[in-house]
Parts: structure tokens; C-alpha cells; sequence
């Protein structure tokens, strides 16, 4: 850590790395697979997630730097930390689906964008808390009240693009196969 024109830098932690074997390691937890088992609603929310992980990184960098003051990169940096933690975190919580019932799982596809639409709002706030205490490690001399509010407000631009992505692919779905939806 330190400081480069008035500007707090950060470099990438080695406990990333750490982060990312444990959640490897998790990855390889095998479950009895079972034929009827079908998607829980956490799975459609993961996926996007994952999928989207990259321009997140980007997007959420932009806004920490913004709000927190910080370089670009040292932003950057952090919140690749923060979210591999959440998305590790995240797509650990995504295998106890595979313990739901099958009929209370979401079938592919209007259904399972409802069910990822209606998780943001917990995830949000997973999201949030884990990536603002990864946050607070990785720049402990920034004031904690605005790295919070950086984090949440990343995380605010992150998941209404989520939300948006959702909404038009069920206007999308509705506007090609409306008897999908009755």
C-alpha cells in the first residue's frame, strides 16, 4: 500500500490466490447426481453472474475510483479481490441447490429469468457486505464509510445492468413466444 500523488494505491493480494484454490477445491465436491433433480432458483442468478464477471470488474472499477478517490488499477485490483471472494461465495451457496426438492426448482427458461431477477436483491446485499470487508483488508488506510459507500454504489450500477439484462431477455422471450407466458 501507499501513496502516489495524493492518490491511494493498492497491489494484488497474494491471499487472491489462496481464495481461488479454496474455491477450486470446493469446485470438486462431488453429490450424488439424481435424473430429476432440476435447477434451484440460485442457479440462474450464479450464471449470470459468472458470465458477466468480467464487465462488472470494469464497471464497478470505474465507480469505486470515482467515489473512493483511488487510481484506476488499485481500484481495479480490489475489486477483482472483492468479487472472486463474493463469486466463490456465491457459487457456493449455488451448489446447495442441488439439495432442492425438484419440485421446487425452476425450469429453463422465462422462469429461471424470474427466479434471477427475483434473487438480486438477496445477492445484492451478499455481494455488498462480503466485497466491502474484502475491501476494507486490501485498503485499510481509506476511510471505511467511503469505501462502503464506493462498494454499494458499484455494486447499485452492477446490478441494475443485471436487472436490465433479465428484463429484456423476458421482453424478448415474451415478444417471440407470448404462450410461454400464460
Amino acid at each position: 500500500y501507499g501513496t502516489v500523488t495524493g492518490v491511494q494505491t493498492c497491489a494484488l493480494p497474494i491471499s487472491l490466490w489462496t481464495g481461488l484454490g479454496v474455491g477450486g477445491l470446493l469446485m470438486l465436491v462431488s453429490v450424488p447426481a439424481s435424473a430429476n433433480v432440476g435447477a434451484g432458483v440460485v442457479s440462474p442468478f450464479a450464471a449470470y453472474a459468472i458470465l458477466f464477471l468480467l464487465p462488472i470488474l470494469f464497471i464497478e472499477a470505474i465507480v469505486v475510483r470515482r467515489r473512493a478517490r483511488l487510481a484506476f488499477w488499485s481500484a481495479f485490483w480490489v475489486m477483482v479481490a472483492a468479487n472472486v471472494v463474493s463469486t466463490l461465495a456465491g457459487v457456493g451457496l449455488s451448489l446447495l441447490d442441488m439439495f432442492v426438492p425438484p419440485a421446487l426448482s425452476v425450469p429453463a427458461g422465462a422462469a429461471s429469468d424470474i427466479a434471477a431477477l427475483l434473487m438480486l436483491a438477496p445477492f445484492f446485499i451478499f455481494s455488498v457486505w462480503i466485497e466491502t470487508r474484502v475491501a476494507q483488508k486490501r485498503l485499510p488506510l481509506l476511510d471505511p464509510a467511503i469505501l462502503r459507500s464506493a462498494v454499494r454504489s458499484a455494486n447499485q450500477t452492477s446490478y441494475v445492468l443485471l436487472a436490465a439484462f433479465l428484463v429484456a431477455r423476458l421482453t424478448k422471450g415474451y415478444l417471440t413466444s407470448p404462450q410461454l407466458f400464460i
